[in-house]
C-alpha cells in the first residue's frame, strides 16, 4: 500500500487538475491488492503448525487440565445469546 501511495504521489505531483489525488488513489489501492496477493501466496506456501494438546502426567508435578473458560457449553451459551441481543438492538 505505501508503494502504491508514493507511486500515485509521483505521478500526479504535477497534476494541476480538479481532484487530481484520486488517480494517486487508484495506485494506492492497486498497491494493496499486489501485497495481498504476495501475502496470500506466502501464507498458502507456510502452512499453520497444528498444536496437539498432550496431557502431563500430574504424578511428576504438574497441575490437572482445566477446560477454559471458552471452551464450555456456558461460554458458547453467553456468547450466542450476546450475539443475538446485538442484533436485536441493532435492528
Amino acid at each position: 500500500m505505501l508503494a502504491g501511495l508514493l507511486i500515485g504521489n509521483a505521478v500526479v505531483s504535477d497534476c494541476r487538475e480538479f481532484l487530481c489525488e484520486l488517480d494517486a488513489l487508484g495506485y494506492m489501492f492497486g498497491g494493496m491488492l499486489f501485497g495481498a496477493g504476495v501475502g496470500a501466496g506466502i501464507g498458502a506456501s507456510y502452512p499453520p503448525d497444528r498444536w496437539v494438546r498432550v496431557d502431563l502426567p500430574v504424578q511428576a508435578g504438574f497441575p490437572p487440565y482445566r477446560t477454559p473458560f471458552h471452551e464450555t457449553f456456558a461460554f458458547k451459551l453467553l456468547y450466542s445469546g450476546l450475539g443475538i441481543a446485538l442484533v436485536a438492538i441493532i435492528n
